[in-house]
C-alpha cells in the first residue's frame, strides 16, 4: 500500500524564527518565575507532574 504524500514543510523567515524564540524565552522566564514563587511560598505544597510539557499541582497546606 502506498503512503500518502506529505506536503513540503514551510520554511520560516529569520524574523519569524527570532520572534518565536523571543516569545518562547519570555514564556520560559514567566514559568520559571512562577515555579520559584510557588517553591518559596511556605503556605503551599507543589508537585510538577511529567504530563505533556508539565503540570503543576498546588495544594494549600493545613
Amino acid at each position: 500500500m502506498a503512503r500518502p504524500r506529505r506536503r513540503p514543510r514551510r520554511r520560516h523567515s529569520p524574523a519569524e524564527v527570532s520572534a518565536a524564540r523571543r516569545a518562547r524565552d519570555a514564556d520560559t522566564r514567566a514559568i520559571r518565575e512562577f515555579n520559584d514563587h510557588v517553591a518559596a511560598d511556605g503556605r503551599v505544597e507543589a508537585v510538577i507532574l511529567s504530563i505533556g510539557d508539565g503540570v503543576t499541582l498546588i495544594r494549600k497546606r493545613d
